[in-house]
């Protein structure tokens, strides 16, 4: 299992997509940060049975515009043999008053991942994966609230993940 927390920019291309540190820009953030390709090729050909990337991002306009479309970035999205559980956000600092939740911050993923976590799941078998805790996760988020929509994109693991 993975984790990354953090911004996600797509090249100038909209092609490859990176997670990188603050400062990051389009032309750069393939050599300044961690390359999305790199790490799935990773747990691809790594020698674990079981795999879970488990992601809590954020991604400005052109970003988020750049995962939207099946034939450039977002297409590293759905990788067959990366089971992907998390979510990715879109930036919106300061629009109509709202900042955007941060990852790892109080309303994120990762946050509601962690209460469920601390306070367990009545009823859930002993060893637990992604759809058995996403429906508290959701809880947690609130995600059904209309003011979320088109804002944010949920990724679960076609096959359930494993833990």
């Amino acid at each position: 299992m993975v984790g990354l927390v953090g911004q996600l920019v797509a090249d100038p291309r909209g092609r490859r997509v990176a997670l990188v540190t603050a400062g990051s820009t389009p032309d750069n953030a393939y050599r300044r940060g961690l390359a999305w390709d790199w790490i799935t090729s990773a747990m691809v050909h790594g020698a674990q049975e079981e795999t879970l990337l488990i992601v809590d991002a954020v991604a400005d306009r052109d970003t988020w515009a750049a995962l939207q479309r099946e034939d450039g970035a977002g297409e590293l999205l759905g990788h067959s043999r990366v089971p992907l559980w998390g979510r990715i956000g879109r930036w919106s600092a300061g629009r109509r008053g709202r900042d955007g939740v941060l990852p790892g911050a109080e309303g994120s993923f990762s946050w509601a991942l962690g209460r469920v976590l601390e306070h367990g799941v009545p009823g859930a078998p002993a060893a637990v994966g992604p759809l058995d805790l996403q429906p508290a996760v959701e809880g947690q988020l609130g995600w059904g609230e209309p003011a979320n929509a088109g804002e944010a994109r949920l990724l679960v693991p076609r096959d359930g993940g494993d833990s």
